[in-house]
């Protein structure tokens, strides 16, 4: 039976141009290029190559099977990479549950890094509310938790505090409130209001409701494509409202009560005395630094 180097061999043969060059880039002498190649022959029971002149050609059986031997020796390293995961302790899956207003670039990255670091180990990411996410974590449906602090602490979980995200009060460019040079709290109560709300009908401290209409949501996402549908007044994070700000979309607000745009702490958290692996350990530091 043919190996993975015998494979490798033909394919850098045939990439090279030459057995000899196929051996520099190998770090083997011609003669064992030859002698791996002339073994993958008999063991197939086909001339991949024609020797006739100086430079090894290609036959048609070689051509035929060219592509296929790339298929198996892509797979074979495959193997080998999850094999080398188990041995290494990697998970197979980690599930993250965030709120979806801390997709930030830094979790993108960081995401992007874990890919490469430990491409054998999939990673789901569950988008909810961020009054929803420690339950997730608590009850097993999630290894990671990545939400906004909550004012009561659970001592169930082990939580690292990650820094803070900005918000501004936004409404729609047409909005009665965009026109108001200041917006005070008359003004601001007599608005609907477009507020969070949690599967567990629970909505979170720092977003607390000041008008008596409103409209909920569950996501933060959720709630800038109703302020831009003109329903209602809200509050954002600035990240996700730059850009509708600067395009005259949305309008922010200047609300009396809020001499500056305030910010709302992000926690990570994780089961107590949970397993943790490699994988997970490793995300659990890098995420540490999104903010």
């Amino acid at each position: 039976m043919f190996s993975a180097d015998q494979l490798q061999m033909f394919l850098t043969a045939v990439e090279a141009g030459s057995f000899s060059a196929a051996g520099r880039r190998m770090g083997k002498a011609q003669s064992a290029i030859s002698t791996g190649i002339a073994s993958l022959e008999v063991d197939m029971g086909l001339i991949l190559f024609d020797r006739s002149s100086r430079m090894p050609v290609l036959t048609e059986d070689g051509r035929r099977v060219l592509e296929h031997a790339r298929s198996v020796l892509l797979q074979m390293n495959e193997l080998e990479a999850a094999a080398t995961a188990v041995r290494r302790g990697e998970e197979a899956l980690l599930r993250i549950a965030m709120d979806d207003a801390l997709f930030l670039p830094g979790f993108g990255s960081a995401c992007a890094r874990f890919a490469q670091r430990f491409p054998k180990t999939e990673l789901e990411l569950k988008v909810m509310p961020c009054v929803d996410v420690e339950a997730a974590v608590l009850a097993g449906d999630a290894d990671l938790g990545l939400s906004f602090s909550t004012l009561e602490m659970d001592f169930r979980l082990a939580v690292c505090f990650i820094g803070d995200l900005p918000f501004v009060s936004v409404a729609a460019a047409g909005h009665p409130l965009a026109a108001l040079e200041v917006v005070r709290d008359t003004d601001i109560r007599a608005a609907r209001q477009l507020l969070l709300r949690g599967a567990s009908q629970r909505m979170p401290e720092h977003f607390p409701q000041f008008s008596a209409d409103a409209l909920w949501c569950g996501s933060f996402t959720a709630l800038r494509e109703m302020a831009l549908a003109g329903l209602g007044w809200t509050y954002l994070p600035v990240h996700m409202t730059e850009d509708l700000i600067a395009d005259g979309r949305l309008a922010q607000l200047n609300v009396a009560f809020d001499h500056k745009p305030w910010s709302a702490p992000a926690e990570l958290s994780l089961p107590k005395n949970a397993a943790i692996g490699p994988a997970l350990c490793w995300l659990h530091e890098e995420l540490k630094a999104i903010l």
